[in-house]
């Protein structure tokens, strides 16, 4: 009997102190709003005295016996590893769980088959949102231009130049409306001919500096619109919005170089002065009149630092005007090789060669387009011979 006595006495000792032991448990308990997840761990732990927790590796929180331990609101995916410690009457118990977020978001992506984005612009978006476990969605576009889609992934067409902001609107079976963003830019079909950018440098060009004379709105030229030898120079300030790229675009029409501003990139409210200086070969024309925004003014050629200075009547094309081949016959030209361009009323060179100079040479198989271009001699000792050239 007494045996009997100890035994259960040691059995109750050992039942006791077992019961004490702490028993480390939690669960994860994650609400969902429309655009982000509230995260936070319940704390079922037994017998403990204190608790621990390890979150995602960041470090250990000290927390005695509180019921709710909040990890916050996330707006994205993440993968957590939690830990909990329990400790109490001289012991520990350690819980570790993984856990995975995953929430329904909207996002989009654009493919552009013309880098260079010209106007009419072929943009197909891809739609990149992602739905957890037992949401849907339904898609509505807006395109920033008038127009919008219901479709997953639409191909749409932006016809005129511009910056726009198309808009992806996800809206899942609880009325949540979650959204995608990009940025197009569609660049005018006279971009093409573009001989420079616009700078925001405003140093004047020296000697003279800046006339200052206003003409338009916030619209000013230098001092020095002159076709320089065989180049027409434009300087000029500008005022426009200073986080978007400026550019110039140039259209040539008779007596007259059209020039006007384009503005592309994001929106922002920053305004500023821009400077620009533009060169534009001219070499068949003594003067012309320059269009800088719907404001004109006159520019007449002069010579400057101009080591020797040809008459047309040096060279002689024929045919001229010509499909896509000529002869040229140089009179008085004292060189063994001569380079020869073409260089069409924007700057560009169309064409180039090195040739041993001969009495007559044809330049065959051209494949230019219509329009004006001017030929360019440049001898070894860089003399050059300039005359003007019509392609039919």
């Amino acid at each position: 009997m007494k045996k009997l006595l100890i035994f259960l006495v040691i059995q109750f000792c050992i039942t006791k102190i077992y019961s004490q032991v702490p028993k480390a448990d939690f669960e994860v308990i994650v609400t969902y709003y429309c655009d982000y997840a509230f995260v936070e761990l319940k704390n079922n732990s037994t017998n403990a005295d204190s608790c621990f927790w390890d979150i995602y590796g960041y470090g250990n929180y000290v927390f005695n016996n509180i019921k709710y331990f909040s990890v916050g609101n996330l707006d994205w995916d993440r993968d957590f590893t939690f830990s909990l410690i329990a400790k109490g009457h001289g012991s520990s118990d350690t819980l570790t769980k993984p856990y995975s977020l995953r929430q329904t978001t909207a996002a989009i992506s654009a493919t552009i088959q013309d880098t260079l984005n010209y106007a009419p612009l072929v943009v197909k978006f891809t739609n990149l949102s992602k739905t957890r476990e037992g949401d849907t969605l339904t898609y509505s576009w807006d395109f920033n231009d008038g127009t919008t889609s219901l479709e997953v992934s639409p191909t749409h067409v932006y016809e005129l130049p511009k910056t726009y902001y198309p808009v992806l609107t996800a809206t899942t079976q609880s009325n949540c409306k979650l959204h995608g963003y990009a940025t197009i830019t569609v660049k005018d079909t006279a971009q093409k001919g573009e001989v420079g950018y616009i700078i925001n440098k405003c140093t004047p060009p020296s000697p003279h500096g800046w006339d200052n004379t206003v003409i338009g709105y916030n619209k000013y030229y230098g001092w020095n619109n002159y076709l320089i030898n065989d180049t027409l120079k434009v300087f000029g300030q500008i005022y426009g919005i200073c986080c978007t790229r400026k550019t110039a675009t140039v259209h040539m029409r008779k007596d007259t170089v059209y020039i006007r501003t384009f503005e592309t990139g994001p929106e922002c409210s920053c305004s500023d002065i821009f400077c620009f200086a533009l060169n534009i070969p001219l070499a068949d024309k003594d003067s012309i009149n320059v269009s800088f925004n719907g404001s004109v003014v006159f520019a007449k050629k002069i010579y400057q630092d101009v080591k020797t200075i040809h008459d047309d009547e040096t060279i002689s094309i024929y045919p001229n005007p010509t499909k896509n081949s000529f002869s040229i016959s140089y009179l008085g030209v004292e060189t063994k090789y001569v380079k020869i361009e073409l260089i069409d009323l924007l700057g560009r060179i169309v064409f180039r060669t090195n040739q041993p100079l001969k009495d007559r040479m044809t330049i065959n198989n051209l494949n230019l387009q219509s329009g004006t271009y001017i030929l360019r001699l440049t001898t070894l000792k860089g003399d050059t011979y300039t005359s003007k050239i019509i392609i039919n």
